[in-house]
């Protein structure tokens, strides 16, 4: 997985830097986190609940509202290895880091809260969708500590408006959920799905918010091919047999519908 995040951060940048110059808003050296109280942040160093080089950004979305009075910067750092204090924040504006919606959502352990994310989604009805794995120290010594679920928050006020939990008979022991993407449809976004990606699992979940239920698709094509899973950068060789992992949906149609593209990692295959 570590190569995984390296090879997604290299393409990400080529892909950038193709579109042409763009302004840097933040960045770090280490991320920074807005704790409650300076005591509560060398309890956590002391304690190595917060281990700063073990805290790695994945994904980042950006939220404004209808009157582009709000805006948010979400960032997600998924719990790869111990010492991270929490999985999903806002971007301050000196770039400290405010767990979202609080710290109290952030307690390893805590199946009411959130574990462990990769990646989010924002829908054109100002709501965020969040995939929680369920998973922490996936470089290390990967378990499953709780469900992996979706949770959708109202932008305007942070509150939680849904949680849904996977199935257990649509996971595999392995499974991880890593990336998530929302069609909305309606005046009210009233007609959802949401489309999860099991790379390790190497299959589709679609969740139906209307009725509650999620089903699994399997095809092939989600799979990863041995001859593709050979990577090298900078000189350094490694094998990463990931499934799927990109999500992408198209523009709608004349009849109203969407495709959805998807792309596992480790294949030529579309």
């Amino acid at each position: 997985m570590m190569q995984l995040v390296l090879l997604a951060l290299l393409a990400t940048a080529w892909e950038v830097s193709c579109l042409g110059k763009m302004d840097v808003i933040h960045s770090w050296k280490t991320p920074e986190f807005n704790f409650p109280s300076v005591e509560m942040k060398n309890a956590m160093l002391r304690t190595k609940a917060f281990i700063p080089e073990n805290v790695a950004m994945i994904d980042v979305d950006v939220w404004e509202d209808f009157n582009k009075n709000q805006q948010k910067i979400f960032v997600t750092m998924p719990r790869l290895q111990k010492g991270v204090p929490a999985t999903l924040a806002t971007v301050g504006l000196t770039g400290a880091l405010n767990p979202y919606p609080s710290w109290n959502w952030h307690q390893e352990g805590d199946c009411e809260g959130i574990t462990s994310v990769f990646r989010v989604d924002i829908d054109q009805c100002g709501r965020l969708w969040v995939l929680d794995t369920g998973t922490v120290e996936v470089f290390s010594n990967a378990k499953r500590i709780c469900p992996p679920q979706i949770l959708v928050f109202d932008l305007f006020t942070d509150r939680l408006l849904d949680r849904y939990r996977i199935p257990e008979d649509q996971l595999e022991s392995k499974s991880l959920l890593i990336t998530i993407a929302v069609d909305a449809r309606g005046p009210r976004c009233e007609d959802t799905f949401a489309y999860m990606a099991d790379v390790v699992g190497y299959k589709i979940i679609v969740f139906d918010a209307q009725t509650a239920t999620s089903w699994r698709a399997n095809n092939r094509y989600l799979y990863p091919y041995p001859t593709s899973s050979l990577f090298d950068i900078n000189g350094v060789t490694f094998e990463l047999t990931d499934g799927v992992m990109g999500l992408a949906l198209g523009p709608t149609n004349n009849y109203g519908d969407r495709k959805l593209y998807f792309h596992s990692f480790a294949s030529h295959k579309e």
